[in-house]
């Protein structure tokens, strides 16, 4: 069992006293992850506007260097970076010809809003049509999504690694079925946002057919605005959502006048860019990289402690239930560990619940009529038994 608790002595401390099991929405930050913020303002006031040169060839390219390493990339050269996954996933929807002909996706019910959302916006205002697969029952799931994405062919699959609001998991090993797919033409996009550097990822087999989308908020431990996109080296994309930093190459050079020549994108990832950004949260989450690697940290062996504290948790509350987390209105699986770190219940008092627990000084989250409770490094096994004991009061 890990004991990594003063190493986050700054949010443990902001808050004493009570117990933050939300790490599947907002995860503590390392103390490290300070001077992470700290080393990006040293930059900028010892670079001024040449800290962009910095940025690219020193912070986004370990950022990028390590995101490769952690999701068995082959090269860092196919990540772009975002200030979030919406933007992001909205610059692949705009590489479609939107409003030429309605594009055809298939997805989940069980999808995040960012996408959610978006996609629901298109379909009203006629740009695209959608084929839903229901999560559940969870048992059949895989099995039925890959035949909705064999029987047919689409433009945009888009799927999440673990479900939101229920904290299912997806075997991307299963997904045989991705490289048929995009052959076919179809973009498979998976969003990890709740799998990376929380489940064990290796996409080594899938890289060249699938497009994966994560961020630094949750379990890389760096905060917001840390967000990326891998794409595969063969796409030849030019998104319609576009910005300057995918032609930082040829800012030099003289301008035609404005419609005279098509638009030149960068090569890799790097065509994927946006904008200006505000780049500390990859200062933060290098400097949280370099500290886990002082500490021997791997996703496996944090995993492995997340799913320790579970254990713990679920033990006792199936010993001595309570009024919240009810075992049987806990959303299960077979098999029951599927990896997530987080705990969904299924009840029409999840909001009350929240508020309640918040009175006990336990923060916990709900999602419609899911309530979640979320495991994460900064937790032991004490937190677990105090979280277990102010339940039963």
């Amino acid at each position: 069992m890990l004991k990594l608790q003063s190493d986050f002595s700054r949010f443990r401390k902001a808050r004493s006293g009570e117990l933050h099991f939300a790490a599947h929405s907002h995860h503590f930050w390392p103390d490290v992850s300070f001077e992470g913020q700290s080393t990006y303002w040293e930059l900028a006031a010892t670079h001024y506007d040449d800290k962009w040169g910095k940025i690219f060839s020193e912070t986004l390219a370990h950022s990028a260097s390590e995101i490769a390493h952690e999701l068995r990339l082959s090269s860092p050269s196919t990540l772009a970076f975002g200030a979030n996954t919406h933007e992001l996933f909205f610059r692949l929807i705009s590489s479609f010809d939107l409003g030429k002909k309605k594009i055809s996706v298939l997805t989940t019910d069980s999808e995040f809003h960012s996408a959610f959302r978006q996609l629901n916006r298109l379909v009203e205002g006629g740009y695209v049509e959608v084929q839903v697969v229901n999560a559940e029952p969870f048992s059949s799931f895989q099995a039925r999504f890959e035949k909705a994405a064999t029987e047919k062919t689409f433009d945009l699959i888009f799927f999440s690694q673990v479900f939101f609001d229920s904290g299912f998991s997806l075997d991307l090993k299963d997904l045989g079925w991705a490289s048929d797919a995009r052959k076919r033409g179809s973009m498979v996009v998976i969003d990890g946002y709740h799998g990376f550097m929380a489940l064990p990822t290796d996409l080594s087999k899938l890289e060249d057919h699938i497009f994966y989308l994560g961020g630094g908020y949750k379990y890389a431990m760096a905060g917001e605005g840390a967000c990326f996109l891998h794409i595969p080296k063969k796409a030849q994309l030019r998104p319609i959502f576009t910005g300057w930093f995918s032609e930082m190459d040829h800012l030099a050079t003289a301008r035609p006048p404005l419609g005279e020549k098509q638009t030149a994108y960068a090569t890799g990832g790097a065509g994927f860019l946006g904008a200006t950004f505000d780049a500390s949260a990859w200062s933060r989450f290098l400097a949280v990289q370099n500290w886990k690697k002082t500490k021997g940290l791997t996703t496996g062996l944090i995993h492995s402690h997340v799913l320790e504290l579970q254990t713990t948790f679920l033990q006792g509350i199936s010993r001595n239930p309570n009024p919240y987390f009810l075992e049987s209105e806990r959303i299960a699986f077979e098999p029951k560990n599927t990896g997530s770190h987080f705990l969904t219940f299924r009840t029409s008092r999840a909001g009350e619940h929240v508020q309640s627990l918040r009175k006990k000084g336990i923060w916990t989250d709900s999602r419609m009529d899911r309530l979640r409770v979320g495991f994460g490094i900064y937790q032991s096994t004490d937190d677990v038994l105090e979280l277990l004991k102010r339940i039963q009061t």
